[in-house]
């Protein structure tokens, strides 16, 4: 299992908060400036001290490893361990703290609760005729499956001015689609609205699916098909919405509705 294990030592933040000399050559306002030769400085000796007390640690506990390294607002390691030796790495000279890894699970029970909690069934009305009337969404994430059964045109057409974008990741339902990315890249994972890698791709869909999916519409894990740029998202489980992703997208509430990357509701 995983744990992150504090050291005695301050991070380069905590450092510069108690030591005003310090403070004044590693921040600017109230920014910590990571290349300023001071803090390049500190960080380089707290890594010092970390190396040392991770070879105490492979020492203690044969067959752990040192995952990640954390210097700036924590002075720690993320350690690989034995599920039974986490009370011996806390033993471990240098070590200050064990934080253990929590697991946390999703509750379709509660997400159902959700909407009476916040009022929605009064604005949607008793048959939904109100949700999402007149609305567009815009979602800037990983990009959408415009194919994803959350996202079905069924019933909605563009409103004028619409589609926008890249028009071969869009429906009346998902209405505009652009992938924002810096000049020079050309991978189609990048440059696409939507590339349709499964579980690596499906965060703007879970999104837009959550701000804008179809209700009532049971839905795969993840959906296997390219969504517009602005919304894509993975999906966990069963829903009542679709999800987006890092591209910018766009919908609209009204009936006859079309989305975009910016989608509706």
């Amino acid at each position: 299992m995983e744990v992150v294990a504090t050291l005695r030592g301050p991070s380069l933040a905590d450092a510069a908060a108690q030591n005003r000399e310090l403070a004044s050559v590693t921040t600017r306002g109230r920014r910590l400036q990571l290349s300023s030769p001071s803090s390049v400085g500190y960080i380089e000796q707290l890594n010092r001290e970390q190396t040392v007390v991770a070879k105490r640690i492979a020492r203690a506990i044969p067959g752990s490893y040192v995952h990640w390294r954390y210097s700036v607002t924590l002075n720690g390691l993320a350690v690989v361990v034995p599920r039974d030796a986490v009370s011996r790495l806390a033993r471990v000279p240098g070590v200050a703290r064990v934080w253990s890894s929590a697991v946390y699970r999703p509750s379709l029970d509660n997400l159902d609760r959700t909407p009476a909690l916040i009022g929605a069934p009064i604005v949607w009305g008793p048959t939904l005729a109100n949700a999402g009337q007149g609305v567009k969404i815009g979602i800037i994430d990983q990009g959408i499956d415009q194919t994803h059964p959350f996202f079905s045109p069924a019933g909605f057409q563009y409103p004028p001015g619409f589609p926008k974008g890249n028009t071969a990741f869009t429906t009346p339902k998902v209405i505009v689609a652009r992938s924002f990315v810096p000049a020079g890249v050309t991978a189609p994972a990048s440059v696409l609205p939507f590339a349709n890698l499964g579980g690596d791709d499906d965060h703007g869909t879970h999104v837009a699916g959550i701000a804008a999916g179809d209700n009532g519409t049971p839905a795969p894990f993840f959906s296997t098909q390219p969504l517009s740029a602005s919304l894509r998202a993975r999906i966990s489980g069963t829903t009542r919405r679709s999800p987006c992703r890092a591209r910018a997208a766009a919908s609209t509430g009204t009936r006859p509705r079309s989305r975009r990357r910016s989608t509706r509701p």
